[in-house]
């Protein structure tokens, strides 16, 4: 239900006049035989194996959205991919507007723990920067990554906790659309 000036909204997205820069906050499924569905599912359900009649994938992935240009995601950069637990290391990314018009990127950076001591969610959303960029232009896009906020778990005696290992950091288009990879080590 748009409201009174929702025609109007829909028509200048349709024909250029604005940029949808807004991204999915929740995902929707293939079909209610696939629910619950979240971007934020446990390992074993993340890799579940497709349906007889339909795939496991969903229709729309937390975080998809789209846009009226196209980018490309350089190499992720950390500035240390090994820290303790109560450093913090850079996350950085170019990101560069490959198509004819500007346009404003959500870049979405997410984390997989490797090697935990209890079952969390395959991946962790960590970071969102929207970025705005002119057309064949280049920029930066930075994020911290602190381990006592981002990287943290709450252990088998309830303590919330950094656990020492390998932490893959990812940045993605939406949580299925990933662009880019990185290690992290925590010791």
């Amino acid at each position: 239900m748009p409201g009174e000036a929702g025609g109007r909204a829909v028509a200048e997205v349709l024909f250029g006049d604005v940029e949808p820069t807004g991204r999915l906050p929740v995902t929707f499924p293939r079909a209610v035989g696939r629910l619950p569905v979240s971007y934020d599912q446990k390992r074993a359900r993340a890799d579940a194996d497709d349906h007889i009649d339909l795939p496991s994938t969903p229709l729309f992935p937390f975080g998809a959205g789209l846009g009226h240009t196209t980018f490309r995601h350089g190499r992720i950069r950390l500035t240390d991919d090994t820290i303790k637990a109560d450093a913090t290391t850079r996350v950085r990314v170019d990101l560069t507007n490959t198509g004819q018009r500007a346009g404003t990127e959500v870049v979405q950076l997410y984390v997989t723990d490797e090697q935990t001591s209890v079952s969390l969610p395959y991946i962790r959303l960590r970071g969102v920067r929207k970025v705005r960029v002119e057309p064949g232009k280049r920029a930066t896009v930075t994020f911290d990554l602190v381990p006592s906020r981002d990287l943290t778990l709450v252990d088998g005696d309830m303590r919330t906790v950094v656990e020492p290992g390998t932490f893959e950091i990812r940045v993605e288009r939406s949580s299925t659309d990933v662009r880019r990879r990185a290690v992290l080590r925590v010791i």
